[in-house]
Formats: C-alpha cells, sequence, structure tokens
C-alpha cells in the first residue's frame, strides 16, 4: 500500500492534514464512544442509539465543515472498535472532491475490529469533480470473530451538470488483513482520464461503482446472492449490473455494483447489508430517513 505519511512540500503548503481518531468500546450493555480526537476538515457528530432494536449498536456520522476535500488535503481517519462493542460510521452526504490544479488529496483508513467487535464503515459516495486527483488507502484489521461492513462508492462527477469522467485520477485501495497479518482480501478501484471508461472491464454504461465487502463468519456469497437478486431486477436490461463472490477461507463475502445513478447502486448495497444484518443480528437496519 502507498505510503501517504510523507506529503510533498507543495502538499504541505496547499492542504490540510484533517485528522479524527475513534475508539468504542462496550460499556455494561451499550457502546460508549471512549476516546474522540479530531482535527478540521474531519470531524464527528455525536453518537446516537438510533435502533431500538439493537439497543447496543451506536451510529457515529462523520462531518466536514469545507463541504469536501481540497487539493493538497491529507486526511487521516482511525477507527478502533473494541471487544463486544457495535459501531455504524456513516457521512453527512456525498463526499465532494473538488479541483486539484497543482497537487492530489489523499486519505488514509484505519479500521480495526476486536473478537466480538461489530462495525459497519458505509460512508456516502465519493463525488469528483471534473479535474480532481484522490488516493484513498484504507487498512482493515479485523479479528476472526469480529465483524466488518465496509463501503465505497464512486461517482463519475457531476452528473446534473453533464460532467462524466472529467475527473484526473480516482484511486482506492483496500486491504484486509487479520490481526497476525494474514491477508483476507486486496481490492484496487482506479479511474484514469486517458483510460476510456466504455473499455472491456471498466465502467461500460454506468456512471456508479460501489463496493460493500462484508468480512463475517456465516457470511458468504450465497447470503448476499439471494438477497440483491430480486433487488436488481432485470439486470443490464435496467442499467444495474451486480457481481457476488466469496472471501478467501470462507472470511466473508463481497459484492460489486455498476449503475446509472447513486441511488440505484446505494439501494443494491443497502439491501445485501440489510441481509447481512438479518442474518447475524435478527433484524433489519431502521431506513434512511434521508431523501
Amino acid at each position: 500500500m502507498p505510503d501517504t505519511s510523507e506529503p510533498s512540500p507543495e502538499a504541505r503548503s496547499l492542504g490540510l492534514p484533517g485528522s479524527l481518531r475513534v475508539r468504542a468500546e462496550r460499556v455494561g450493555d451499550r457502546t460508549r464512544i471512549v476516546d474522540l480526537e479530531g482535527h478540521p476538515p474531519l470531524q464527528a457528530m455525536a453518537a446516537h442509539e438510533l435502533d431500538p432494536e439493537v439497543p447496543d449498536l451506536a451510529t457515529l456520522t462523520l462531518v466536514s465543515p469545507t463541504g469536501g476535500i481540497l487539493q493538497g488535503d491529507r486526511l487521516d481517519l482511525s477507527i478502533d472498535v473494541g471487544p463486544g462493542a457495535r459501531l455504524a460510521v456513516g457521512t453527512q452526504s456525498a463526499v465532494r472532491v473538488y479541483r486539484t490544479p497543482s497537487t492530489e488529496a489523499t486519505a488514509r483508513t484505519t479500521l480495526l475490529v476486536a473478537p466480538g467487535g461489530w462495525l459497519e464503515h458505509l460512508p456516502d459516495p465519493w463525488l469528483p469533480y471534473a479535474g480532481s486527483r484522490m488516493r484513498a488507502d484504507t487498512r482493515c484489521v479485523v479479528d476472526p470473530e469480529g465483524v466488518l461492513l465496509v463501503s465505497e462508492s464512486v461517482m463519475a462527477g457531476r452528473l446534473a451538470r453533464g460532467e462524466r469522467f472529467g475527473l484526473d485520477r480516482f484511486e482506492s485501495l483496500l486491504r484486509i488483513e487479520r490481526p497476525d497479518g494474514t491477508l483476507v482480501a486486496r481490492d484496487c478501484l482506479r479511474i484514469d482520464h486517458d483510460e476510456p471508461p466504455m473499455a472491456v472491464g471498466r465502467f461500460g454504461d454506468a456512471f456508479v461503482a460501489g463496493t460493500l465487502v462484508v468480512v463475517a463468519r456465516g457470511v458468504d456469497a450465497e447470503l448476499l446472492r439471494r438477497a440483491v437478486d430480486p433487488a436488481w431486477g432485470d439486470g443490464p436490461a435496467g442499467g444495474v449490473q451486480v457481481g457476488v463472490s466469496g472471501l478467501a477461507d470462507a472470511a466473508g463475502a463481497w459484492l460489486r455494483v455498476l449503475g446509472p445513478d447513486a441511488g440505484s447502486v446505494m439501494r443494491i448495497i443497502g439491501v445485501a447489508r440489510a441481509a447481512v444484518r438479518e442474518a447475524l443480528l435478527g433484524v433489519a437496519p431502521r431506513p434512511d430517513r434521508r431523501p
């Protein structure tokens, strides 16, 4: 995984070194945020218990007072879920990546899940503006007795304004491993302005790509396939394509979605997430109240 800890002098002079560290622990029969330290442009709202059927699940929303990511920004997010704690993390809206005429922006995320821990890291889609360059690195360390749901979606640009892959470059690397360093999965999503999106193996007719990775014993590809099969209807004819596969050593499963818009892609990811929740906790997540 590329090292983003040493930005160039140019990047230091342009962007902000935002950081956010979160530690969640089980206290009695609830999950509490016991350590929270942040520096703009990364911030977090107070955690809430939003689902009465899963009272030990805390929900945390990440926010940005700048409204997006600017050139040279270097964001460092760390979320640590202790034994028996349950935490769901989301964002306030799509993560805008503004033009980066001089230097790229970077985001490094570290997700740690202890034995019996449960972490859902489900941010809203990346929205790269025309002329933007962004690199995101996510490292997940999950105990074999822990559960992790991590998703990522990226849009082709501001579709309502006619932007279609006007970004210069977007790259996201995901690595999932065990505490002893054993590799569970590694994934890379790269979009380059010089590579035609219609080429084989690229986006085709789609404008949004989404991924959900589930690291959990008892979750396999068939569980996700049964959940999403009726949800995406006619498949490519309806503008949405879905692929599902299992992780090595029965560690879990993952899916990737290509669709015409963020709503279609996020709906499929939401259906798969609900199936995992029902299989492992016996209840589906509460609906998102946002339009």
